[in-house]
This record gives structure tokens, sequence and C-alpha cells, in this order.
């Protein structure tokens, strides 16, 4: 296997002064249709009518965001991106032009159409992957709410019975679940919300079930209003619907322990620049534990290394500031290099050591489960503030 390092640095400095922007994101459920027995096969709303009055009665400030305001309830915010028909790769084309309103908080439930269009479970969840990161890669603290899909039920899709589609269903659900918790393991902000298992599809009363009236697909007025409430429980758990922005103080006081580059210009203490030309910004100085003004491009000093344990697994090591808790590393791999092949690496096997002489300065060793890895691997540390 073949190695190749590369170290990038996304620097994001968000505040928060607006109320934040909601953005629901998915198919034709998040629109809120439904194929049997409404004016127009819509439930005006959908399960964002109910979210929106739930966040309502408690007072919470927020605004829904998305290109589309079509299929409103009267006197709701209108705004989502709810695409009837949509699967994965459309909405994963669409992606860079929808984010860039700049949501606080994503409600993603996509996939459905995937599976009844007989797309394999590797693509549709490679698909899911590629928008996980591309939602929020960058910004730590944009919180990402990602939701299994519904039961597919009653009748034949596309030459497929029920019973396949809803088997292929819930295996692409256990990647759902999968995906989510390594993102989360890597320190993304994204939440598992498991609306396959929470909803009641049967209730006692059968005008209360989830698909009543329905199509085996989307669900009836009932069904809606259970995920408005589902939603509403996980946005609502931290108690608010946004984080706080990362502060500047682990930088600042990094800076003014080197008295040298505290006489530079301002401009050359900013965390992007790069003041003594040796390729390294001043945030990466920062976040690896490196002097600003020495050419850490030519040190003796381990940044990273890729190697192989005694165990014969490769292994990703690399500095970390301890005194930088502001700053999210991730290791992200490739095996062709191309804009949405990256992948990232869980860290919750890294191994931390200490480095001799340097007290706030730790080596985190991540392995690499090279049984999943052909040919030649590129791997690269992001360092996102």
């Amino acid at each position: 296997m073949v190695w190749a390092i590369f170290v990038a640095v996304t620097l994001l400095v968000h505040g928060q002064t607006e109320p934040p922007d909601i953005m629901p994101l998915g198919d034709s459920i998040t629109r809120g249709t439904n194929d049997s027995n409404y004016p127009n096969s819509d439930i005006p709303g959908g399960y964002r009518k109910n979210l929106q009055a739930r966040l309502s009665v408690d007072s919470f400030s927020y605004n829904f965001v998305g290109s589309r305001s079509d299929n409103a309830a009267a006197g709701m915010d209108p705004d989502h991106n709810g695409n009837n028909g949509f699967r994965t790769d459309q909405i994963l084309a669409n992606l860079s032009t929808w984010i860039a309103v700049q949501p606080d908080t994503v409600l993603m439930l996509i996939g459905t159409n995937d599976i009844l269009q007989g797309v394999p479970i590797t693509t549709i969840t490679n698909n899911l992957n590629t928008l996980i990161d591309g939602i929020t890669a960058g910004y730590p603290q944009r919180r990402l709410y990602v939701s299994t899909i519904l039961p597919i039920s009653g009748k034949s899709w596309n030459g497929q019975t029920a019973a396949t589609l809803n088997n292929n269903a819930n295996t692409y659900n256990v990647q759902v679940r999968n995906l989510v918790q390594q993102y989360r393991d890597g320190g993304r902000n994204v939440t598992l919300v498991d609306m396959n298992t929470l909803l009641v599809y049967t209730n006692a009363d059968p005008l209360m079930n989830v698909f009543q009236p329905g199509d085996g697909v989307h669900p009836g007025q009932a069904g809606y209003n259970q995920m408005g409430d589902i939603w509403y429980n996980a946005i609502t758990a931290s108690g608010s619907l946004v984080d706080p922005p990362p502060g500047p103080t682990g930088y600042d006081s990094w800076a003014s322990s080197y008295t040298a580059f505290l006489e530079l210009p301002a401009a050359d203490r900013a965390p992007t620049a790069d003041p003594n030309k040796d390729g390294i910004t001043n945030l990466l100085s920062y976040a690896l534990g490196l002097d600003p003004l020495s050419n850490s491009a030519v040190t003796s000093t381990p940044r990273l290394v890729a190697s192989t344990q005694e165990s014969g697994m490769l292994a990703f090591t690399y500095r970390r500031n301890k005194l930088a808790p502001e700053l999210a590393y991730e290791i992200l791999v490739s095996s062709d290099l191309e804009a949405g092949g990256w992948s990232l690496l869980s860290q919750q096997l890294a191994v931390t050591t200490a480095v001799a002489g340097e007290q706030n300065i730790e080596l985190v060793s991540v392995p690499v489960p090279t049984d999943s890895l052909t040919g030649k691997t590129f791997a690269r540390l992001r360092v996102v503030r």
C-alpha cells in the first residue's frame, strides 16, 4: 500500500446574532406529500407544521430555510428543501447551492426513493456519507440530524415486492446508524434520529395509524404529526437550536507566548497567515503546537506520520495541542483524491502518548482498517475551527 499525506486547514468563525436557521432537507416526505385521499396529494406542511407548532409553544426563536416554499399550511414558515422523487444523488448534486444559505440546523431524511428505484445500498450509503461530510465539514457548530427512513409497505413498487423493499430499507437504515456513529466518533455535530424505530405505526384507533390514509410510503396526517414530535424532541434535547460558536481565546493565548510573533503586523498574525512562508499557517502551527516562526516544514519534530504498527495495521499519527479545545481534528482517507471520495476515519481507537519535553503536546495515533483499502491510499489531516 502506498500512502500520500496531505494537510488541510479549514477556518470558520461564525457569529450567532439572528434566529437560528433550520433547513428541512429530503424528498417528498420532507415536503409533506401523500398519494392517497388528500387534495392534490398533499398534506399541507407535512411534519413541518407540527414541528413549528411545538417550537412556537416553547417560544424557541428559529427560521425555516430552503429553496422551496410550496405545500405550506396556513400561517406557517413555508421554506424547506423537500423534493418529490429525489434520490440521494440528486440531493447531493444540489447540496452546494442549497447549503450556501448557511443553515445552523439541518434535518435530513433521504434514501426512500433510492430504495424504490433499486439503487444499490452501497451507492446510497456512499452518497449519504458525502452528504453528511458536505453539510458538516468546516462548521463544527452546525447541528445535523440524520433520520432513518420509514418502512415501505402495502404494495409493490417497480416490480419489487413490499417485503423486498422493506428489507432493503432496513439494511440501509443500519448503514445510516453506523455512519452517524462514525461521524460522532470523529467529533462531528451529527445526531441520529431513528424515525423508523421511534414512530408508532399502529394505533388502537386505525385512523391514527402512520399510513392512514396513505400509500405505504408517505405518512398520513397522524404520521406526519408524530414525525414533527420526534424532530422536535431531537433538536431541543440540548435546550437550544444552535451551539455557541467556538471562541478565539486558545489561539490568542498561544500567540501571546511567542514575543517575536506578537511584534508582527496584525495581518501576519491572522490564523490563515503564514508569515515565515513554510507552508504551515498560524492556525495549523497552533493546532500542532509548533513555533509559528520556526521552519516547521523541515523540523525533525514529528508532525504527521503514516506508519506500520507492530500488529501490521497502518496508523496515522499527528501532533495535537492539548490547549486548543475549540479545534476539531479530523482524518480523511481516499483512494482516488476525487472531491466526493474522502471518508472520515473514526478515531474511537486512537492512542495518545506524551511528547518528551513538551507538556501540552500529545501524539495521537489512529489505526487505519487496511482490509477495506486497496492500492494507493491518500490521507489528510483537517483541522476545523
